[in-house]
């Protein structure tokens, strides 16, 4: 649905009243992402931006609160094994028992792709555009100071799309690290 509104806001406003009937709040704002950046592809519109940063900020936010409290309930979880040890004597440390966290593997989660889902719509809305595409790698170098290891992932993609046509040294430099 994306490609039919290709550079097209007059027929994305249609496409946005269908996506507004999905019941799924992730899936929703994910598609809703998708298009509205293929649709003011190469039109330089600050303001479209600014939603995607917006966007990218709540994602990280919720993703930070989600962590803390698993973090919490680990703790929580430690302490009460470690009282029921420390009650009952008789009970010693078995490592077949004891829950390995360093085993599990990081699940890669549906707000990961949303990030760079916006990323990658706003590399699209500034692409051709010489003032936006500056302005854009000002929040990539962001991005890649501040942001998770999945975020990381899609900016050498995002980056060599701005300068397809326009090579510079210092954005070959950045993309070869």
């Amino acid at each position: 649905m994306g490609i039919l509104c290709l550079g097209q806001q007059s027929k994305a406003e249609s496409i946005f009243e269908i996506i507004e009937s999905i019941e799924h709040a992730s899936y929703k704002k994910f598609t809703l992402t998708l298009i509205e950046s293929l649709a003011w592809t190469s039109s330089g519109n600050i303001v479209v931006l600014q939603k995607c940063l917006k966007r990218i900020y709540e994602i990280s936010k919720q993703h930070e609160e989600k962590k803390y409290e698993t973090k919490l309930e680990e703790l929580s979880k430690k302490n009460d094994k470690d009282n029921k040890n420390q009650n009952n004597p008789n009970n010693q440390n078995n490592p077949n028992n004891q829950n390995n966290n360093e085993q599990k593997q990081e699940k890669i989660s549906f707000e990961d792709y949303e990030v760079q889902i916006c990323l990658l719509g706003m590399t699209l809305i500034c692409f051709g555009e010489d003032v936006s595409s500056t302005l854009l790698l000002r929040s990539f170098d962001h991005v890649m100071q501040y942001g998770s290891e999945k975020s990381k992932q899609i900016l050498p993609l995002c980056i060599s799309m701005l300068h397809l046509s326009n090579p510079k040294f210092t954005i070959i430099d950045v993309i070869s690290r």
